[in-house]
């Protein structure tokens, strides 16, 4: 349990028990789907002791399983099926980790989007219903801070306020700086998408908002020296992160955190990055 409990905060490179409890509380905004992402981690753990799979980082198995498995809980309807796919998603995640990890750093969240992008493919193949959207809460704030808010909590795949006022409380708290990145990565990419003519306030615009904040805080906070050069680089890659949504989303229908891990890769490798470790 303390392992499981560390991986929310090791999206975001976030200590701490405090942290990783309220992000956790984050994705239980919607606890159906923040619940059932625990039967993925479960996978994943299952899958670690049973299989004879290279080693992984754990933080690194268990943030993968349980993105993928909130997004397939939250993509299919409750039947007994289910937990058997995400059982399978989970330990697909442990097995992708395993042989990304050695090529690929920072690998991030690809064992997610590989392992979703199966699962939702399966799921549709066997015609399973798809769940039925919940009424988000909205709080008494102005429009575009729930759609700031929203975006935030789509870091977690809850992309709701409420969800995302918990997340800005641990950025606040760990670091103000990152909470900064955060709004600053979000509004580059609203201007970039206004500018194109996407309509303001639309859902367009807060996924294409996470994909733009998680790339400002991994660019500008997380994985490079920050200093004013890092900073312009994350508001760049945050702009381009929202105009790769547009394009992945109509060429792929659901583009998962791709815009994020190309931008953040592309800059990251593109300066000659050695990640640590």
């Amino acid at each position: 349990m303390k392992g499981l409990l560390a991986a929310y905060g090791s999206l975001l490179l976030l200590p701490g028990r405090g942290t990783a409890l309220i992000l956790m509380l984050a994705t239980l905004v919607e606890p159906r789907s923040g619940l059932l992402a625990w039967v993925a981690a479960a996978g994943a753990m299952l899958a670690d002791r049973l299989l004879p799979l290279p080693p992984a980082s754990t933080s690194l198995v268990l943030v993968n399983a349980l993105l993928t498995g909130h997004m397939l809980a939250a993509s299919f309807a409750w039947h007994p099926p289910l937990v058997l796919l995400l059982l399978r998603a989970g330990a697909g995640c442990r097995a992708l980790c395993a042989w990304l990890e050695p090529r690929l750093r920072p690998t991030l969240c690809l064992p997610f989007v590989l392992a979703s992008w199966a699962g939702l493919a399966l799921g549709k193949s066997l015609l399973w219903a798809p769940a039925v959207a919940s009424q988000l809460p909205v709080l008494s704030l102005p429009l575009c801070c729930n759609a700031y808010l929203s975006a935030l909590g789509g870091v977690y795949l809850v992309p709701n306020p409420l969800s995302g006022l918990l997340v800005l409380a641990v950025l606040l708290y760990a670091s103000p700086a990152l909470a900064v990145l955060s709004l600053a990565g979000y509004v580059a990419c609203l201007t970039t998408l206004l500018a194109l003519g996407v309509p303001p306030l639309s859902l367009t615009h807060i996924w294409a908002g996470t994909q733009a904040i998680l790339t400002a805080l991994m660019v500008g906070g997380l994985w490079m020296v920050p200093s004013r050069a890092s900073l312009a680089l994350a508001m760049l890659a945050s702009a381009s992160s929202g105009v790769m949504y547009l394009i992945l989303v109509q060429l792929q229908g659901l583009p998962l955190a791709m815009p994020f891990l190309l931008a953040t890769w592309a800059c990251l490798h593109g300066l000659r990055f050695e990640a640590p470790g």
